[in-house]
């Protein structure tokens, strides 16, 4: 019987130099100050949530900025816009969040809560 594993047929898509280059681009994505403060304060926010024992630490708030970085980028564009944060902080946040013992058994969604704060922190001013 003759097993193959699917991983034996992946193929590259980019070079070394190709994804160094890409990453290169997304760090050049330009973040007002005010969108990278909007992204602080929703990190702080959820470290004050009242349903989560644990909220976004500072490392999460990086990987956020970085993600928008990345979605300004394959949008075509050479800055952030508010809506990058809006689509990218429930799957970049919301896994990172731990619930606290009530809210965990009340059925309460982390990703629900990044939607709240998305609804309640403002952009800026």
């Amino acid at each position: 019987q003759f097993h193959h594993h699917p991983l034996d047929d992946v193929k590259p898509v980019l070079d070394r130099t190709a994804l160094l280059a890409l990453q290169a681009a997304v760090r050049a994505v330009a973040v007002d100050r005010t969108i990278a403060g909007y992204m602080v304060d929703l990190a702080a926010a959820t470290r004050r949530h009242p349903s989560l024992k644990t909220g976004c630490s500072p490392r999460g708030t990086l990987t956020l900025f970085r993600m928008v970085q990345a979605k300004a980028l394959m949008a075509g564009r050479d800055h952030v816009i508010p809506e990058d944060v809006k689509s990218m902080a429930v799957p970049v946040l919301a896994h990172r969040l731990g619930l606290d013992t009530k809210a965990k058994y009340s059925g309460v969604a982390r990703e629900d809560i990044v939607r709240e704060l998305l609804e309640s922190v403002p952009v800026g001013v």
